[in-house]
């Protein structure tokens, strides 16, 4: 009796990991009590991706502002991820991606576009 065995392998394709659920964060106030504003960070392997969710509580009749999501390092860099307008009585959700690890980033910021006044802060 003659036996032949035949071993195949096969790899599998792995998919990529998937974002880990991440809680959304209050930003303290620092220049105004006109915006409140959460933000959610989450690490990933390229980097890290923040999302916002930022209120405008002016009167209806308040300026628009343009205002930026800053990312400042551990080392004091300063990358501005996102801008928006703005809006009384509306919520803007900007979201931005950095090549910086969670670990070295000191804080996520909300400043004001035209002068760079911080206006809401969240220290990690």
């Amino acid at each position: 009796m003659l036996a032949i065995g035949v071993l195949v392998g096969v790899q599998g394709h792995s998919a990529a990991p998937q974002r880990a659920a991440v809680s959304a964060l209050p930003m303290a106030q620092v220049g105004t009590q006109l915006l409140a504003s959460t933000v959610s960070i989450s690490g990933e392997p390229w980097g890290t991706f923040i999302n916002l969710r930022c209120v405008c509580l002016a009167p209806p009749y308040a300026s628009h502002d343009t205002l930026a999501m800053v990312v400042v390092g551990r080392d004091g860099s300063q990358t501005r991820l996102a801008t928006w307008l703005a809006e009384p009585g509306h919520t803007a959700t900007p979201a931005g991606s950095i090549s910086t690890p969670v670990d070295q980033i000191a804080a996520v910021q909300v400043v004001a576009a035209d002068t760079g006044q911080v206006l809401l802060q969240r220290s990690l």
